[in-house]
């Protein structure tokens, strides 16, 4: 139902009939109950069914006017608060940390809303703002039309410090896992290297020695002699080889 003042409002008609008590003939009575507001409550609720969750509110876009949902105990804005956009906006500023007050102007700016909503449908914002405890507390608002008739729209708060501090923990966990992980392909690089050097040494005696045999193969005592050096050097390379 569109209202005087341009709001389009829901609201629900009841129509009751009856028989006239002389006459006989049909009666019915009709009457229009403004549910606007249990409405966009349960439609809102509905779409924020998050236990992180701890500010849902609907902004009317033909009056401006912000109701508040459902909030958690304990914050700055509260179930059933209700006044201009910019009020309600600019409630929780004082808990934005002083460097970053502009920048969540700027971002929850209605100008900047629509226009992320005219280009994707759906517009997140990530900020940081303290509690009450003074506790600094990371936060992400998710903003989008409520339904297709783009009369309102829907703002969800959520509480993100438990997420995001997990994910810091895993990309540090990450982080020292790739540092082992080149650490230890670093060793064996080296390892590798040394055994190398230490194989190659063996090697090179026992081709030589075999060489210098096929040349004098006529010789006995010399055969005899460097056989049991290639005996030698062939017995030292099977040690370094089981120890690998």
């Amino acid at each position: 139902h569109r209202h005087s003042d341009g709001r389009w409002l829901w609201v629900r008609t009841t129509v009751n009939v009856t028989s006239h008590a002389e006459t006989g003939h049909l009666v019915s009575y009709a009457y229009t109950r403004d549910v606007d507001a249990e409405v966009v409550g349960r439609m809102a609720l509905e779409s924020a069914l998050d236990n992180e969750v701890d500010v849902v509110a609907c902004l009317q876009v033909s009056s401006g006017i912000t109701r508040v949902i459902k909030a958690q105990p304990k914050r700055v804005l509260k179930t059933g608060d209700i006044g201009s956009y910019e009020e309600i906006s600019l409630r929780v500023l004082p808990r934005i940390l002083e460097g970053e007050r502009a920048s969540y102007q700027r971002q929850f700016s209605l100008p900047e809303v629509y226009r992320q909503l005219a280009k994707t449908g759906a517009y997140t914002i990530l900020f940081r703002a303290k509690n009450r405890q003074g506790e600094l507390r990371r936060k992400r608002m998710n903003i989008r039309y409520l339904d297709e008739t783009r009369q309102q729209v829907l703002f969800v708060r959520s509480d993100i410090t438990a997420v995001y501090q997990e994910e810091q923990r895993q990309r540090r966990q990450l982080t020292r896992a790739l540092k082992e992980a080149e650490q230890a392909n670093l060793a064996k690089s080296e390892f590798l290297s040394h055994m190398s050097h230490e194989i190659r040494t063996p090697m090179n005696a026992i081709i030589g020695l075999a060489t210098l045999i096929a040349g004098r193969a006529g010789d006995e005592a010399y055969v005899r002699e460097n056989i049991a050096k290639v005996d030698m050097s062939a017995h030292f390379l099977l040690a370094l080889i089981n120890d690998i």
